[in-house]
């Protein structure tokens, strides 16, 4: 049994959908279905002030990210820019742990840390080199801690 919001998820995909075709040269052909949708890849990496990341999730702007610096939601700004809806962009996964380049400490752009270096004894610390949080908590725990210790740290920053 679907529960309401998935329910509600479904309705919404049926009802407004978008399907890209392909690009030849500058001509885009676009092709509206009904029960199409397109999945463009993601934005978490498109940090500029009037972008995707800044509309839908505001205050992850300040976060790194593990996608690539490509990942500027590129594909999802040309469907909407032709007619597309989007659907649920603000849910953006948040991942508590990436590498951290000691030669690049402020790099955007980060890489992914998995799981499995917590599982063995991989740490969360934050700025000041303070451990924050037990890693061993499931994906959801870690990020929501990482968030706070990032919000800390910018009002810190700010203060300054």
């Amino acid at each position: 049994m679907l529960s309401s919001w998935q329910r509600e998820r479904r309705r919404r995909r049926r009802r407004e959908a978008l399907c890209l075709g392909p690009i030849f040269g500058f001509a885009l052909l676009t092709l509206l279905l009904l029960h199409a949708r397109s999945a463009t890849g993601g934005y978490a990496a498109d940090f500029a002030k009037d972008g995707l990341l800044a509309k839908y999730r505001p205050e992850l702007l300040d976060l790194p990210t593990t996608n690539g610096d490509h990942c500027t939601g590129a594909g999802t700004k040309m469907a909407m820019a032709v007619g597309a809806n989007g659907i649920d962009l603000e849910k953006v996964q948040v991942h508590p742990t990436g590498l951290v380049d000691p030669n690049e400490p402020d790099a955007k752009v980060k890489f992914l840390a998995a799981e499995a270096l917590r599982g063995v004894g991989g740490l969360l610390l934050n700025k000041e080199g303070d451990r924050f949080a037990d890693e061993l908590g499931h994906r959801d725990y870690g990020a929501s801690l990482v968030l706070q210790a990032a919000a800390q740290w910018s009002s810190r920053r700010k203060e300054s």
